[in-house]
């Protein structure tokens, strides 16, 4: 999802299975120069469970420019973990939860649109049983906009994309 774009062709889908070697997976058009939101998706169905593979974006301009995203890492493991953020969009602050159906690593984090973590929000082991974290762009010191949560549990990475509205 992008705020804004400028000069903006299109992304390169990189992949890979040991970094820093990435293959390019596929290709998503840009919208050019934009200050409208604009949300993109790609599904890659060439996966197998619980390996895990690393992501990156190459960002290219029509002017051949480009510029890479952070490595992300997700494995597909068949569990039916959830989480929910509500609401969303919001005004103020949203509520993100979830359950946890045995002890687990968590790290809940929230990242801006360049995938850059703008707050960490716990981090560390986990009892079983319901979590409930607050957020707000805003009392963070960020502007109000696009941002996304992501949950990793023992290694498997959630993720839901949130608006901030003024």
């Amino acid at each position: 999802m992008t705020a804004s774009e400028v000069n903006n062709r299109g992304f390169e889908i990189q992949r890979s299975l040991s970094p820093p070697e990435f293959k390019n997976i596929g290709w998503v058009d840009g919208h050019g120069t934009t200050s409208e939101i604009h949300e993109y998706a790609f599904d890659d169905r060439d996966v197998v469970p619980n390996n895990t593979y690393y992501y990156r974006l190459k960002q290219i301009d029509f002017d051949g420019k480009s510029e890479f995203s952070e490595i992300v890492a997700a494995k597909i493991t068949g569990s039916n973990f959830f989480m929910n953020v509500i609401p969303n969009p919001y005004s103020g602050k949203t509520n993100i939860t979830f359950s946890l159906e045995s002890e687990a690593d968590v790290s809940i984090e929230v990242l801006n649109t360049m995938g850059q973590r703008v707050a960490i929000l716990d981090q560390g082991m986990k009892a079983k049983g319901d979590y409930r974290y607050d957020f707000s762009a805003k009392e963070k010191g960020f502007a109000t906009g696009m941002y996304t949560v992501r949950v990793t549990v023992n290694g498997e990475v959630h993720s839901k994309r949130i608006v901030e509205l003024d």
